[in-house]
C-alpha cells in the first residue's frame, strides 16, 4: 500500500521515483496506473489478512491502529535511518 501511495503521489506532486520517472520520460499515466493497482491489491490483501491477525466487526479502533502501525512503523523507521 505504501508503495501504491508514493509512487501516485510522487507522480502526481514530482517528487521521489514517481518524479524521477516522469522526469526521464516515463508516461505518467503508466505511472498512476501501477500505483492504483498496487492499492488495489494491498486492499484486498489486508481485507483478508484481518482474520489472521484477530481483527473482527468488534475489535476496538485503538487496537487496529496498533496493529496497523506495528506492521508499517519499523519500515518506514529503516526507510529514515538508514542511508
Amino acid at each position: 500500500m505504501i508503495n501504491g501511495i508514493y509512487l501516485l503521489a510522487g507522480t502526481l506532486l514530482n517528487f521521489g521515483d514517481g518524479g524521477e520517472l516522469v522526469l526521464l520520460s516515463m508516461n505518467p499515466s503508466i505511472i498512476i496506473l501501477m500505483g492504483i493497482i498496487y492499492l488495489l491489491i494491498s486492499m484486498v490483501i489486508w481485507s483478508n489478512l484481518h482474520n489472521y491477525l484477530g481483527l473482527n466487526d468488534r475489535t476496538p479502533i485503538v487496537r487496529r491502529i496498533l496493529i496497523i502501525t506495528g506492521g508499517f512503523a519499523p519500515y518506514m523507521a529503516l526507510i529514515f535511518l538508514l542511508p
